[in-house]
């Protein structure tokens, strides 16, 4: 069994905001893991899932510089949903080695209070086992398609396919620990986060 002791995973579904929410953790102090950008590692060129990727898309994803072509990964993917069950297969499993490195990297250095793990796909993935809390960031379906118009090269269709290829929002919660709103602001969000680290903290 892996040894996620006293680690919090953040999850939340595409455009809930759950970055912002990492991002706003980080800014108080506390460790937060990303496994986007461990993913992204494990993709360049001298990445462990390289050359299995380039096998399961073809020759075609690797653009002049050598890097993976995430837009054409998920072009194939919306021609053939087959294909993202395969890539999780390709990925999963390195990236949770990946984060149990992290964790002991951490703990190595005497940090006492909660990590947290920002895991978008954690209950299709099936990691929600692994972690003994979670965090549920969610929004209301529309602005999290606006949100993704706004930040990523994608149509609302696109973006519809990616959600509703997702646990909806009203399942995970069933088995979050803490869940966060994210349907107004900004400022408002840093201060439910703040009061949600603040209540953490008081328990420790």
């Amino acid at each position: 069994m892996h040894n996620f002791d006293k680690t919090i995973a953040i999850t939340g579904g595409i455009g809930s905001g759950k970055s912002t929410v990492c991002r706003i953790i980080k800014e108080n102090g506390f460790h937060v893991i990303d496994t986007d950008e461990i993913t992204q590692k494990l993709s360049e060129p001298k990445g462990l899932a390289y050359s299995q990727l380039i096998k399961l898309f073809g020759k075609d994803i690797i653009k002049k510089d050598k890097q993976i072509d995430k837009t054409k990964i998920k072009q194939q993917i919306l021609l053939n949903p087959s294909l993202k069950k395969r890539l999780e297969d390709i990925l999963h499993p390195l990236v949770l080695k990946e984060v149990e490195k992290e964790i002991k990297t951490i703990r190595n250095k005497n940090y006492k209070k909660y990590i947290f793990v920002e895991v978008p796909l954690l209950f299709e993935a099936g990691w929600n086992k692994f972690f003994p809390k979670i965090l549920l960031v969610k929004a209301p379906i529309q602005k999290r398609i606006e949100r993704i118009k706004q930040t990523r090269n994608m149509n609302s269709k696109q973006v519809l396919f990616f959600i509703e290829s997702q646990l909806p929002d009203h399942e995970k919660e069933k088995y979050s620990t803490w869940t966060i709103n994210n349907d107004k602001g900004l400022e408002e969000l840093k201060t439910e986060v703040k009061k949600f680290l603040k209540e953490l903290e008081s328990k420790l």
